[in-house]
C-alpha cells in the first residue's frame, strides 16, 4: 500500500533517453517508452488565494482560447496555474505565480501547506501540486499584477457564491471542493 501514498520524484532522464521522441515543440513532448505514447509536460502549481477576513476567493477570468474551441465562447474562472521549471522550486513557483497573475506578494516567511498532488491524466508525467493559500491582511501586500488584459485578470468572490461559480475545468472544480471542506459549508 505504501507504494499508492506517496509521489515520489525520480529522475527520468535515464528513461527519456531510451524513448523515441515522437513529437516535440514549447510545450510538451509525446515520447514513445515500452509501446505507450506518453505526453512529457512540465509539472505545475495549482494555487487558490483566500482572504480570510474579506472571506473572499481569488479566481482568475480569462477567455481562453482552447474553451472557445469547444463551446464558442471561452470565458472562464480558473485557479492560478505556473509551471515548475528545473530552477524554480515549488515555493518560488507559487510566489511567482501570485505576484504576477494576482498582484499579490506574500511575506518573505509565509509558511505553505500542499493539500495534495495529482497526476493530470494517467498519460501524462505532469504532476499537480494543490495549494489552498488562507491570508490574513499581514500575510500580503496588493500591487498590480504584471500579467494583466482586457482577456486576463484576477477577480475576488465572495465565498457565499462558490456553488455559483461556472467551473470550466477539474483542477479549479477540485479547489472549490477543497475550499468548501476547508470552510466547513
Amino acid at each position: 500500500m505504501d507504494k499508492f501514498s506517496n509521489i515520489k520524484k525520480k529522475n527520468n532522464v535515464d528513461k527519456e533517453e531510451k524513448c523515441e521522441i515522437l513529437y516535440q515543440d514549447d510545450d510538451f513532448k509525446i515520447l514513445n517508452y515500452k509501446k505507450l505514447n506518453i505526453l512529457k509536460e512540465e509539472n505545475i502549481v495549482c494555487v487558490l488565494p483566500y482572504f480570510i477576513e474579506m472571506n473572499k476567493i481569488m479566481l482568475k477570468y480569462e477567455k481562453n482560447k482552447y474553451y472557445e474551441y469547444s463551446d464558442g465562447i471561452g470565458d472562464s474562472l480558473s485557479i492560478f496555474t505556473k509551471e515548475i521549471k528545473e530552477i524554480d522550486t515549488i515555493e518560488k513557483a507559487i510566489r511567482k505565480e501570485l505576484e504576477e497573475e494576482s498582484g499579490i506578494i506574500l511575506r518573505d516567511d509565509y509558511e505553505f501547506e500542499e493539500l495534495n498532488t495529482l497526476y493530470k491524466s494517467k498519460t501524462s508525467t505532469c504532476i499537480c501540486y494543490m495549494y489552498l493559500i488562507p491570508l490574513n491582511e499581514r500575510d500580503y501586500q496588493e500591487s498590480i499584477p504584471l500579467v494583466m488584459d482586457k482577456d486576463n485578470k484576477p477577480i475576488k468572490i465572495d465565498v457565499k457564491y462558490i456553488d455559483k461559480i461556472k467551473i470550466s475545468d477539474l483542477l479549479t472544480g477540485y479547489m472549490m471542493l477543497k475550499m468548501k471542506e476547508y470552510l466547513n459549508v
